[in-house]
Order: C-alpha cells, then structure tokens, then sequence
C-alpha cells in the first residue's frame, strides 16, 4: 500500500504535525485505543529507524534470478544474444548472469544507503523518514507511453526480486515530497513531479557551478580541449547540461558526480552507477528536454568524444533529437572521431526516413544504393548491442523485395 495523503478528519484536531498525521494514518495497527501523542509517535518511529538501520546489509539484497521474470527480461535485453554466438555459450550465460546478479545487488543496495545517508543527516521528522524507507522497499513506479500519452502505475516491490521502477530519490525530489505533499491528493503524482523537479535543480545547480568557475563565450573545458555550447541550435526541445571532467573543476567534482547519477537515473546509461568514473576520464555533456529528461549523453575521454548515447534500442538517440546531436557534434568537429560520429548520425537520420518511406510505399528506389551505404555503416559501427535504426530498417527491406541476408558478411568485408 502506498503512502496515503488524505487524513481523517479526527486526526487533524490532534497537535501534530502534517507528516505525524501522515504516518498515523499509514499506521494505525500501531497505535492503541485510536490515539496518538508526540511522544508515542517518537518512541514508535525511532524504534522502526533502528530497524531501517539494521537492514543495511548488502545480504538482504541479493537478487533472486530464478524463475524471475524480470531479470530473464533485463538478461536477455541486454547479453543474451551475444552469449548464444560463442561455442560455449551455455557457460557464458550462466557466468554473465552471476555477473548481472552481482551487479544488480550492488547497485540495489547502493541505492538504500544513499538514501538512508540523506535521511539520517537531515533534518526531516522521524515519521517522514519511516515512511519513505518503507516506500522505497515496498513499492515501485513506472511510466508507460501509449500514442503519446504518459500513465503513471505503481506496484508492489520484492526487495530480493523487482528490478524495475524502483523509485529515485535524492536531496531535491526528497525536499520536493517533505515540503509539498500537503497540496496532493495521491502520492505517485506527487512522486513523479519530485522527479522533475529534481532534474530542473540539478539543471540549475550544474550552471550556477559552471558560471562560478571561468568561462568565456559559452566554451567550456574538457581534458585537453575546448568544448564549445554557445550558439547550439536546439530547436527548441530543451538545453545542454556540462558535466566538468575532475581536472577541470576538482573542488565540485563530487557534487558534480552525484547530480550526473541523478539526473540520468531511471535510463540506461551507464552513468547511473558510475558517473564519477567516467568524470575522472573526461567532461560530460548532457542533452535534457523541456520537461528535463535526459535524451542525449555525450561522453568525452581526453581528445575523444568517447559516446553519443541515447534512449532508442541499442542506447542509440532517439529519431526526434538526432539533429540536436548533430548540430552539438558539427559545432566541436575539432574533437576526434566527430567526423565518423557526423555521418553515423546522418545515416541513422536516413535509415529513418528511409524506413517511414518504405512503410508508406514512398520508397524511391534510386535512393537504394544510399540506404544499403548508410546501412552498412550503421550496423558495423554500432558501438553496443542491437541498433534500432539497423534493426527496423531490416524489418521493412522484404517489403521491396531486397535480400540482405549477406549484408553482415559484406560489410566485415568492407
């Protein structure tokens, strides 16, 4: 059961706080003869924080992949495929799933001492923190797109089990929920505007700490270069966050790292668990929309830009900020490998288009010889995985009549 928001009138004619009365409400098996005090609330949720405390051990999170679904979901999304191709692939998938099961527990953990860290050095009430600790063990939230519209589910959580929306909660989505909640009826909307609201401070924070160091004309460090934002043409989807490297910006290093983890949790970047690593290596720039989601990760390693990351299949970008990436990688073409990185976005733009055409029986076939060239590229370049481009491109061929069943083999030719 969710936190319920809504309080019974008899309880508000008591002397308590707004969160006391919250947890009363969420709680009453434990409070005898209907009553409650400020000193009966504190002995029963200091008592109950103790008990969070003990939970810390990583034991009480190892994930159970035994005929559990979600991880066979999480499993094959991800290594499957690649494991089935090797002559001893039932051994390989037996050791990566140890690997993932491992990695999984860690990052779960992880999750719950961040958290209980925030809670404990803050200054919120007791019955808040219990009521958020039992929520971040007990439920999930996720958010699903059908033609174009957003719905918000929550379920129930299995500590040892549940891999999917396990709710995000950091110093502003925390502060949201404690300041606001009185002005909701329902916690899951007022949960998931917590998580906009913290991207758009971290949003704010990561400026205020780039305009606090030196800069000059929107051109920003990285290891060995200058990274140039000024000017970007964004077509008005949303703005680009800088990330400093640790030898650019040393004394917000940390700060940076956590506010980087924030803002792309819930995607599946990498950066999620380890985004102080990739900080170490090279400054980070992040593309966010207007409703401050992370859709663009570009990773720089010294005179490198490593990555371009997205969240279609295959963490390419998605078809509607391609040309945000591209704009952003023609502006700072004096990294290395932008000129490779210009035209794989071009040609995921293509087999795009080319893709829409083909379904809607618009398909020029002049244009073949340009669709298998950008095909090819696309699909030996491909840097992690399955590329979505490639893959729906390949879908639709059969329907004008062109057989790529050899295509791989050309293109490792080539």
């Amino acid at each position: 059961m969710s936190i319920r928001l809504q309080i019974a009138n008899r309880r508000k004619k008591e002397n308590l706080s707004f969160w006391d009365m919250c947890y009363w409400e969420n709680n009453t098996e434990k409070f005898s003869q209907n009553t409650c005090t400020k000193d009966i609330l504190y002995y029963i949720t200091n008592q109950e924080l103790k008990k969070y405390k003990k939970f810390k051990k990583i034991d009480n999170f190892i994930l159970d992949i035994n005929d559990n679904p979600q991880f066979d979901a999480y499993f094959n999304g991800i290594i499957k495929d690649e494991c089935e191709e090797s002559k001893n692939a039932k051994d390989l998938i037996e050791y990566r799933k140890m690997i993932y099961q491992e990695l999984l527990t860690q990052n779960h953990y992880k999750d719950y001492i961040k958290i209980l860290n925030i809670l404990e050095k803050s200054k919120y009430q007791n019955s808040f923190k219990c009521l958020i600790l039992n929520e971040f063990l007990t439920q999930v939230y996720l958010t699903n797109v059908v033609d174009g519209k957003t719905t918000y589910e929550r379920h129930t959580r299995e500590v040892n089990k549940t891999i999917r929306g396990l709710m995000h909660l950091d110093k502003f989505s925390l502060d949201y929920i404690y300041n606001y909640a009185q002005n909701y009826d329902n916690f899951t909307k007022l949960y998931f505007d917590s998580l906009k609201y913290s991207r758009q401070s971290i949003v704010t924070e990561q400026a205020l700490l780039n305009n606090a160091r030196k800069k000059q004309n929107g051109i920003f460090k990285s290891k060995e270069k200058d990274i140039k934002l000024k000017g970007l043409e964004t077509f008005g989807l949303g703005q680009w966050v800088f990330f400093p490297s640790k030898s650019v910006d040393r004394k917000n290093f940390a700060i940076s790292g956590d506010n980087l983890s924030s803002l792309v949790k819930g995607t599946s970047s990498c950066l999620v668990n380890n985004a102080s690593g990739y900080l170490e290596e090279g400054s980070i720039c992040v593309f966010v929309n207007n409703d401050f989601k992370p859709c663009v990760r570009v990773i720089f390693w010294g005179e490198d830009i490593a990555e371009i990351r997205g969240e279609a299949g295959g963490q390419q970008v998605e078809p509607e900020y391609l040309d945000v990436a591209l704009k952003f990688v023609e502006l700072n073409n004096h990294f290395k490998q932008s000129e490779v990185l210009i035209k794989y976005i071009q040609d995921h733009k293509k087999l795009y288009n080319y893709a829409q055409n083909i379904k809607n029986d618009e398909f020029n076939m002049k244009n073949l010889p340009d669709l298998l060239d950008a095909l090819e590229f696309c699909d030996f370049v491909s840097i992690e995985g399955k590329d979505e481009y490639v893959e729906n491109i390949k879908e639709v061929l059969p329907l004008i009549n062109v057989d790529i069943k050899n295509q791989s083999e050309q293109s490792l030719q080539k």
